[in-house]
């Protein structure tokens, strides 16, 4: 398991499925995972944004949002 804090740029594009930064901040923002847009124009993001990002989700959502969590672990 990683431990690192924040997510790295590979799995970002592993998550979203996009490799340029733009689309993935607008994945990132239609998924509702808070992240900071860094000053070369790629999102930056904390293991602890996108868990507490799932965990509000509604435990019987069944929708597919294309994001792959278990590529970080």
């Amino acid at each position: 398991m990683n431990k690192q804090l924040v997510v790295s740029d590979q799995e970002i594009e592993q998550l979203t499925g996009y490799k340029l930064p733009s689309k993935q901040c607008k994945a990132l923002e239609k998924a509702g995972i808070r992240f900071l847009r860094r000053p070369d124009g790629r999102p930056s993001t904390t293991r602890e944004w996108l868990t507490g990002s799932a965990s509000h989700q509604p435990a019987n959502d069944d929708r597919d949002n294309g994001f792959n969590l278990e590529a970080l672990s």
